[in-house]
């Protein structure tokens, strides 16, 4: 059984239904490439690793969405009205300017206006999310996090991982505007972990940013025009012959197609922007 197992683990079986092709030894001795697991399912080569990849992208594309935010019963101006932090008056005038103006947010207009300071919006957004204030201006955890997640999804759902768990694979993810479960699901996914949003004050999560930009990274690669499932697995494909990479997962992360490419040498990650249709 032992010797079976083995057999298994150094030469897995396609689990492409139209290959045809069996596990030899022989093809390794003869220097043929090894596959690619792809969610974690075995693909012989680079048909059958590619025909599969465009199955999972043809299935993640509907998925794609702008970030979607959970509504609440009680908005923010409320919340901070409730707390003390403001009166009618400026709630009023707050809601009135944030309809003057057609955009914005109400915590941005009252706080320009000085009516509240940035540290009391963060708690007043924590209490509405239900969730924690991270001091992410104190502390420097993050930086320990900054290959995580590329850049662009940071950008995009205005967030940073502020700090790991290994013992209970958690990751920490601070927001200033809203949270965005959609990504956050997306993260879980790719990093195999579980997520606990916070919140941080609007200029310490950008500053963040910015040093998180400074990072050495993985390569994080944008493709803002590749919007088939065809072409999309192509792309994926060649990337993974170029890299010698072994283990691909590919997963949805808001408006992106995260796809993460690991190869003994690097990682390097693959972003496919979708336009909403």
């Amino acid at each position: 059984m032992r010797a079976l197992a083995r057999w298994r683990e150094d030469f897995p079986v396609c689990e492409s239904a139209a290959c045809r092709k069996r596990p030899s030894p022989w093809r390794v001795l003869a220097g043929e490439k090894p596959g690619v697991h792809l969610q974690g399912h075995y693909y012989c080569g680079p048909e059958c690793f590619q025909k599969a990849a465009q199955e999972i992208f043809s299935q993640l594309l509907p998925a794609v969405t702008r970030r979607q935010s959970k509504r609440h019963r009680i908005p923010l101006g409320l919340v901070l009205f409730s707390m003390g932090h403001i009166s009618q008056p400026d709630l009023q005038g707050a809601l009135q300017a944030q309809k003057d103006s057609g955009a914005g947010r109400i915590g941005e207009h009252l706080r320009q206006t000085g009516v509240v300071s940035e540290q009391q919006i963060a708690t007043a957004l924590a209490m509405q999310w239900s969730c924690p204030v991270y001091p992410l201006d104190s502390h420097r955890r993050f930086l320990d996090c900054a290959r995580l997640i590329p850049i662009p999804l940071l950008e995009t759902a205005r967030m940073v991982p502020v700090h790991y768990l290994p013992s209970s694979n958690f990751l920490y993810v601070a927001f200033a505007e809203s949270i965005d479960y959609t990504t956050l699901y997306g993260v879980e996914q790719m990093l195999d972990c579980r997520t606990e949003p916070c919140v941080a004050t609007e200029s310490s999560l950008e500053q963040a940013l910015e040093e998180l930009r400074q990072q050495p990274r993985p390569a994080e690669v944008v493709f803002d025009s590749v919007t088939d499932a065809c072409e999309m697995a192509a792309t994926a494909r060649n990337y993974a012959l170029q890299l010698g990479v072994t283990n691909v997962r590919i997963v949805c992360c808001g408006e992106y197609i995260w796809t993460r490419l690991e190869s003994p040498a690097q990682t390097n990650n693959l972003l496919f922007q979708i336009p909403l249709r």
